[in-house]
């Protein structure tokens, strides 16, 4: 990217780049030649993996879905109709991610309590004035 000509002005300061990386190869080109990499809908499994491959010095921005309900039974009817939401998204790079990380609802249309879970972290929010 260094050596692309363009017509803007170059930047006052150093560029961090963190570029989307899931699989090994793309966390390890991150690792190498970037300041980190970012992670979308993805399990605590596979951020540990991504911690791995970077080392504990480079930035991991994760975004792990978290529902606030302390109730199981609404907690995933929330996380199933966001679900269904995600997987209708034209994003054609959202199938290859998800069969990447070997997710199971990508084996099943059902989305069982098992899968769920794997997918969403569910706490109840407690505050304490």
């Amino acid at each position: 990217m260094d050596a692309v000509e363009t017509v803007n002005p170059a930047p006052k300061g150093a560029l961090r780049r963190i570029p989307a990386a899931y699989g090994p190869k793309m966390l390890e080109l991150a690792r190498d030649r970037a300041a980190g990499a970012q992670t979308y809908h993805v399990n605590v499994a596979h951020t540990a993996q991504a911690r791995d491959i970077l080392g504990l010095d480079a930035f991991l921005a994760v975004e792990h879905p978290v529902l606030f309900e302390s109730d199981p039974g609404k907690a995933r009817a929330i996380a199933r109709a966001g679900r269904r939401s995600r997987d209708a998204s034209p994003w054609p790079g959202g199938a290859a991610v998800s069969s990447r990380l070997s997710h199971p609802w990508r084996r099943t249309p059902v989305l069982t309590d098992l899968v769920v879970a794997y997918i969403f972290i569910q706490s109840q929010l407690s505050i304490r004035c």
